[in-house]
């Protein structure tokens, strides 16, 4: 989970990211990034889900984790 979290602080040019749980969808990350707070959804596909802290629709980022990140989703999902 610390590599997942330390990629999308590279990727989306965050301050912090750190994990938080697994949820039935994926797993939960939450962050500071251009000074507001957001949070990632990174589903089995590994693609990631963004939002700000508060809201309730994620949006679709268009952006993966790198299999060399997240290598096999199936042993991080819920169950």
């Amino acid at each position: 989970m610390v590599r997942v979290a330390e990629w999308l602080k590279n990727e989306f040019l965050a301050q912090t990211v750190f994990f938080v749980e697994i949820r039935e969808r994926g797993l939960f990350f939450r962050g500071r990034s251009r000074f507001k707070d957001v949070e990632f959804l990174v589903s089995a596909s590994r693609h990631v889900w963004l939002r700000e802290s508060g809201r309730r629709e994620w949006r679709p980022t268009g952006v993966y984790v790198p299999a060399e990140v997240m290598p096999n989703m199936a042993n991080h999902t819920a169950g």
